[in-house]
């Protein structure tokens, strides 16, 4: 009895733990219902791998960031992005992942848009987050982005070149 219990226990966190995964090449489907979760997770009280609690360091309330990415409030992409000058270690990756999401949610034009509107420690940081993280191949997600996002790629290749 005690191994079905500790199996069903397994599945359920790892049904949790992929149901929180994200592609390299998110649809604007997948990206809103990964943004949805995200935006929908309470922030952790002491888990500085969660992005939420790490970008409170720079005055974001995360969640509602998310809640207005969703929204496609340029004001909340600001302050999502802004959030990045806070993020490292492994609240970096989950930043990238959310990063890469609203690319896919909101598209080439407002994202490049966005990143034109801040100022260049935080485009470095977002340029950082989005193409250098490990948890993806790096060279697959810049064909990606080349090719599906011209307009965010003609801005993430300034730093990614260096």
């Amino acid at each position: 009895m005690k191994h079905v219990l500790i199996c069903g226990l397994f599945m359920v966190l790892a049904s949790e733990l992929q149901s929180r995964e994200l592609s390299g090449r998110p649809t604007p489907a997948e990206a809103e219902r990964y943004l949805t979760e995200e935006a929908n997770r309470p922030p952790s009280k002491t888990d500085y791998g969660d992005p939420g609690l790490v970008a409170k360091r720079c005055s974001v309330d995360y969640q509602n960031a998310l809640k207005g990415v969703l929204q496609k409030n340029a004001a909340a992409l600001k302050q999502l992005l802004l959030s990045s000058k806070c993020m490292d270690g492994a609240s970096a990756e989950e930043h990238a992942d959310v990063l890469r999401a609203t690319l896919a949610y909101i598209g080439d034009a407002d994202f490049s848009e966005a990143l034109k509107s801040v100022p260049n420690s935080i485009f470095e940081e977002v340029a950082r987050n989005m193409v250098y993280m490990p948890s993806i191949d790096t060279a697959a997600f810049r064909q990606h982005v080349e090719r599906a996002y011209p307009k965010t790629w003609s801005l993430l290749e300034r730093i990614s070149t260096r």
